[in-house]
């Protein structure tokens, strides 16, 4: 495994600076061998605001995962890029570790990328992490029913560097821009029931409670 860069908090809780942590599930979970998730550090890029943690990408194909990789990498959206070498390790991942994204194969052995779908949008504070299909499926119907389950987009093989990145950033924008409009209507809820002066309960918070 190669690493380069700095740990952070998005590696799972025990993992040493300079190692390679395991991402692994319970002994009981059944499943299977525990295997080291290959890291590796960002380039400098263009940043959509301040560069996030952790992107994970999920491939079988070491050579599309490579690839997904570098270009995320390149773009340096993120302090780090872990690769899962198929749906086990990207669950171990999922179940164990919080990434700003995910960006999966569809089509995998023992565990496709639809389930850790599912997985991902299971966790609790992991809904609204954007969740992408890079894929060699066509099948409207079956992207279609993706995108209703909660991806945040598919993207089809072979891809064009450029594009995978626009959607991601475009994604990550939209994300960053949910969580400031609900900070701020939380804001705005507490000026609305707060007296200004003295920083108690107002008239209107105390009728909304009583009615």
């Amino acid at each position: 495994p190669r690493i380069r860069g700095s740990p952070d908090d998005s590696l799972p809780r025990g993992a040493r600076p300079g190692a390679v942590p395991l991402i692994a599930a319970p002994a009981a979970s059944g499943l299977g061998r525990v295997r080291p998730i290959r890291l590796a550090g960002s380039a400098t890029g263009a940043v959509p605001g301040d560069r996030l943690g952790a992107v994970l990408v999920i491939d079988d194909s070491e050579s599309a995962r490579a690839e997904i990789a570098a270009v995320l990498q390149h773009a340096g959206l993120f302090d780090r890029v872990i690769e899962a070498s198929d749906g086990i390790d990207g669950l171990r991942a999922i179940l164990q570790a919080r990434f700003e994204a995910v960006v999966c194969d569809l089509e995998m052995p023992g565990l496709d990328g639809e389930k850790l779908l599912r997985a991902q949008r299971g966790r609790r504070g992991a809904e609204d992490v954007p969740f992408f299909f890079v894929t060699a499926e066509r099948d409207p119907d079956r992207m279609a029913r993706l995108l209703r389950a909660g991806a945040a987009d598919t993207i089809v093989k072979p891809f064009h560097p450029a594009e995978l990145i626009a959607r991601v950033e475009t994604h990550l924008r939209l994300r960053k821009l949910r969580a400031e409009l609900q900070e701020n209507n939380a804001i705005l809820e507490k000026l609305s029931t707060t007296d200004s002066l003295t920083g108690l309960r107002n008239r209107r918070a105390l009728e909304e409670a009583a009615g």
